[in-house]
């Protein structure tokens, strides 16, 4: 047989491989635009940089192809949270919770703004612990918000403050240091102050009862006993100034029997609770929306029945293990007896 001379063969391999370069040629060619410059990440990087979250899975969703080039890996969606500015989430939370006061005397005016729209100041921000949502400081928890101010009267007065404790209706009091004639103290700007100062009574409530040094409540020892600061034999217990915080500590607590107690405790069986509201809420970087899903797992989580563990076991209050859905340690028992001291 004649071999064939090689520029024949180059021709005929040409012609074998030309129908699938076609192909190739024409799925390029195809493929949409949108696909391609979401595919080059220093691009989607700046397409995210003028997006919230909403919008980002809004665009993601919108086709499988589109998914895939937006979230190709388990990495991607935490670093393109990161690239996202706050869209102002935990505000409208805090809008729907806190009520301003009814009192015709009482004219703070609230200037709370999501440091996206902040264009007075520069609010710091960072991902959420939990969801890694970009949040900035005025979207995430703290033990108290201050943002209502009410100018002074007079020059040789004071301005006003006041605020809510977590996301509690009630609008309350706030003092600064100055208000207390506290040496070296500078009066406060109209803020935000938050988790500061003297914290005072409800406006809008009748009862009286002794105002409470924020750092002291955010710092008291939640391990050791239940949250009691200032005692007053006038006022009630939980007195009107800590009810908010004293009702999220206790329902952190579930009394458990010792075998119930070994199996829901990460720690360990003798690891104690050492939290305090400061270092649950405020050393946590953590979202309104993240902060509202955790207190619904909390009521959520079975609470037993009076004088039972969740197991059925009648409890011995005295005997009985409390354990901190916090940080799964545990809690001292109040009504437990000291142990006995012998010499």
């Amino acid at each position: 047989m004649k071999r064939k001379r090689s520029k024949e063969l180059l021709i005929a391999a040409s012609k074998k491989q030309r129908p699938n370069e076609t192909v190739n040629s024409t799925n390029s060619r195809n493929k949409c635009p949108l696909i391609q410059v979401l595919a080059q990440y220093g691009l989607l990087e700046s397409i995210v940089s003028h997006l919230f979250p909403k919008d980002l899975y809004s665009l993601a969703l919108s086709s499988k192809a589109t998914y895939k080039s937006v979230f190709p890996n388990s990495d991607s969606r935490p670093n393109l949270f990161n690239k996202m500015a706050c869209d102002g989430t935990g505000i409208r939370i805090r809008g729907l919770h806190h009520r301003g006061s009814i009192s015709s005397s009482n004219k703070c005016k609230d200037s709370a703004v999501c440091g996206t729209n902040d264009d007075k100041r520069r609010v710091e921000s960072r991902p959420c612990v939990t969801c890694g949502t970009t949040t900035c400081d005025e979207c995430r928890i703290h033990c108290t918000y201050q943002s209502a101010s009410q100018k002074p009267g007079a020059d040789d007065e004071l301005p006003e403050f006041s605020g809510f404790a977590l996301l509690s209706r009630s609008e309350m009091r706030i003092l600064s240091p100055a208000h207390m004639r506290i040496t070296e103290s500078e009066p406060w700007t109209p803020g935000p102050h938050h988790d500061q100062g003297l914290l005072d009574n409800p406006i809008d409530s009748d009862a009286s009862a002794p105002a409470e040094w924020v750092e002291d409540i955010i710092a008291f020892d939640l391990g050791d006993s239940p949250l009691q600061l200032s005692t007053s034999s006038e006022s009630s217990h939980p007195s009107p100034v800590i009810q908010t915080f004293w009702d999220i500590t206790e329902r952190r607590k579930r009394s458990l029997c010792h075998d119930c107690f070994g199996q829901e405790c990460d720690t360990g069986p003798h690891s104690d609770c050492r939290c305090t509201l400061k270092s649950h809420f405020l050393e946590r970087w953590l979202c309104l929306r993240c902060f509202l899903a955790e207190e619904k797992l909390i009521q959520d989580h079975f609470y037993g029945l009076e004088d039972h563990c969740v197991c059925g076991a009648r409890l011995d209050k005295s005997k009985a293990l409390i354990l901190c859905l916090w940080c799964k340690g545990e809690v001292a028992n109040p009504e437990q007896s000291p142990p006995e001291v012998t010499l």
